[in-house]
């Protein structure tokens, strides 16, 4: 079944048009590299948009928003017997514990696991780990479980592999027929697996915006859809409830600042500030936030993973607070139609493009830099020779690494399909993989500085951001990466010199 939910003008909502305009205006002014959202109201969709070449039909990354929807299949296996809150880690996996395990490990349930309250203070993920369970319960206790908050994804992996286990299934192929069929989630979903075989939902979810809109205010709705209870009621309430504090061990000052801390965890679902709100999170902002008092929800895919990660997610909330949810109408009031106003939102949507570097696609560097060969003194990433070569608005960049020479094309102020020239990148499983990442790639001038920056759109979501400084002879190089185990090699400073034309 396909997304049913009509399509209604925002006024017909109680939203006025010109403040998602506001909220559109906010973001890509605060420099969020947003790829798609749907704001969704009374179960009708009141305003949806894809940056290009971002769309609906492409499926999406969603990182650790994953973690919530494998804690539904939990809920699941708890309304069909087959699982309690208060069963052992341990007893359901004997093979991947130890013959003594410590009596914290020993006592640790799936309740713990839900609310993120094992008793380790890290997660043992690493890349290239071949038995996460195995390792996550050989790991040495720090407190007892179900006492403290402490953010671990090897706990969501040891509940997929909980679920498959049970049910015999893939965990898409047990959620399919309970689940997604009944609220119309389409086919394309899919979740990529460990090494050891098992779905990965704490970060690996691959699935449409439209498909992650719905199970978000399937969430919103306690497990009820059109009249019929999916999941035990009993579950979604404590799910969608502050379960344990999440209190950051932070200056009063510095803990407001952190969306994700302070408002209470629930069954791997973040609280936020008020009654009956809640919100899906996955890095980069892959985000679905529930405002069930307000019957309320706002989803997107972005990719704001690097240095500025925390800021650019409180611009997207505060905005979206601030433009939409703060000014909805009082007492649930549907707004007059203002067509006109409505028509200049849809011409908005219908026109979005991800934003390239900031600059030009001219400069008269490009003659002067066209073949000239720099030398690059030893540095992270490697990088020992660069040069770059011109074509109308399209560039190249040519450089010797670790695996040899390597060309990097690039569209001036448009972007350009590509394939990343880096190997060894992870594959399906998180092993090492020779299929080279479809990207997108875009650069500009501004001054004596060429930007580019490299944006991956296959299943693993990264970026990378590179900037080139030129000064006669010299060459400042600064890159920086926004990925999970890979670009790597993309992330440092150089500085070179002028050796030779090309």
């Amino acid at each position: 079944m396909p997304d049913t939910r009509l399509r209604k003008p925002p006024e017909s909502l109680g939203i006025n048009s010109c403040n998602i305009l506001e909220f559109l205006d906010r973001i890509e002014e605060h420099g969020v590299n947003m790829h798609s959202f749907i704001l969704a109201r009374h179960g009708c969709v009141a305003a949806e948009g894809y940056w290009a070449p971002y769309s609906a039909d492409k499926p999406h990354r969603i990182y650790s928003s994953g973690k919530t929807v494998g804690a539904l299949a939990i809920g699941l296996l708890i309304g069909e017997g087959r699982l309690s809150l208060d069963d052992r880690i341990i007893d359901l996996l004997p093979d991947k514990a130890q013959i003594e395990p410590h009596p914290y490990v020993d006592a640790m349930t799936v309740r713990d696991l839900l609310m993120m309250a094992t008793p380790f203070k890290t997660d043992c993920y690493y890349y290239g780990m071949t038995d996460r369970v195995h390792d996550f319960l050989h790991q040495a206790p720090d407190y007892e479980p179900g006492t403290k908050f402490s953010y671990n994804t090897s706990a969501t992996y040891t509940l997929n592999v909980i679920t498959e286990r049970l049910t015999g299934e893939r965990l898409i192929d047990y959620l399919r027929p309970r689940l997604f069929d009944p609220i119309g989630v389409s086919h394309s979903v899919k979740c990529l697996s460990m090494p050891d075989g098992y779905s990965h939902s704490g970060s690996s979810m691959i699935i449409l915006q439209r498909d992650f809109s719905l199970i978000v205010e399937l969430v919103m709705r306690r497990g009820e859809w059109n009249g019929l209870q999916l999941i035990p009621r009993s579950f979604m309430d404590e799910m969608t409830s502050p379960m344990i504090d999440n209190t950051p061990k932070i200056s009063p000052a510095a803990a407001p600042k952190l969306l994700h801390h302070g408002n209470g965890y629930g069954y791997q679902l973040w609280m936020l500030p008020g009654k009956d709100r809640f919100f899906f999170s996955g890095m980069g902002d892959q985000n679905g936030f529930c405002f069930a008092d307000l019957d309320l929800t706002f989803c997107c895919m972005a990719d704001n993973q690097g240095p500025n990660s925390s800021s650019l997610r409180k611009v997207i909330f505060d905005s979206l607070m601030e433009c939409i949810v703060d000014r909805l109408t009082p007492g649930d009031l549907p707004l007059p139609e203002n067509p006109a106003v409505y028509d200049a939102l849809l011409a908005r949507l219908s026109k979005l493009q991800y934003a390239v570097p900031r600059g030009s696609a001219e400069s008269p560097l490009m003659s002067v830099l066209d073949r000239v060969v720099y030398s690059l003194e030893p540095c992270s990433m490697g990088i020992t020779k660069l040069s770059f070569t011109f074509d109308g608005d399209r560039g190249v960049m040519r450089y010797e690494n670790a695996q040899g020479e390597k060309e990097l094309p690039f569209g001036l102020c448009r972007w350009e399909n590509i394939l990343f020239p880096q190997t060894g990148y992870p594959g399906s499983d998180y092993m090492p993989s020779d299929e080279l990442y479809k990207c997108i790639a875009a650069g500009a001038f501004e001054n004596n500085t060429l930007r580019i920056k490299v944006q991956s759109v296959g299943d693993f979501i990264g970026n990378i951001v590179m900037e080139f400084r030129f000064d006669g002879d010299d060459i400042a190089v600064s890159m920086r990466r926004g990925a999970q185990f890979f670009f790597d090699e993309y992330n440092g400073d150089a500085k070179g010199k002028h050796i030779k034309a090309h």
